[in-house]
């Protein structure tokens, strides 16, 4: 199995991942995996299927609205 070592991890969230891990009766480590478990592994891939009927974005689309003013 492999190690991950995070550096500068924020006060804060070490914090919330601790008590966390205290609510659940798990290590940090537990915790912190069980967590990227259920975000990574669980979770959608965050790409949106595309929209039927419309057009590809392309560039010329985009230097087109840029010239309009949209942004």
């Amino acid at each position: 199995m492999s190690s991950l070592l995070i550096k500068d991890f924020p006060e804060e969230l070490h914090k919330k991942l601790k008590q966390q891990a205290k609510n659940h009766r798990r290590s940090m480590m537990q915790e912190a995996i069980t967590i990227l478990e259920q975000n990574l592994l669980c979770a959608p891939s965050g790409i949106a299927d595309p929209v039927p009927g419309n057009k590809p974005l392309t560039q010329d689309i985009l230097t087109h609205a840029i010239q309009e003013g949209r942004k």
